[in-house]
């Protein structure tokens, strides 16, 4: 369980469990760490300290795949059908 003194780390992007579901996880190599959601296993990015990969946690969205199944641009362009998609909020 997410228990360290850091601001409120954001419920899962993709199954949005909360906090009581959110660890900050060592690496095994000790030199980085990661936001890990052990309802569904999504990692977050990696970070020198625990602060910043709760930040960068809080960053992440999901990304949208063009009907494809390729991964898009925030601005809704998919680079490997060179085709512009209308992105849904």
């Amino acid at each position: 369980m997410y228990t360290d003194p850091f601001p409120r780390i954001e419920n899962c992007p993709f199954c949005g469990s909360d906090q009581n579901q959110i660890e900050v996880l060592e690496s095994y190599s000790h030199n980085e760490y990661a936001v890990l959601c052990t309802n569904c296993g999504a990692f977050g990015p990696n970070d020198l300290g625990k602060l910043g990969a709760a930040e960068m946690w809080d960053m992440r969205r999901v990304l949208q795949l063009c009907p494809s199944g390729h991964p898009m641009s925030p601005n809704g362009y998919c680079p490997t059908c060179k085709a512009s998609y209308e992105v849904i909020e």
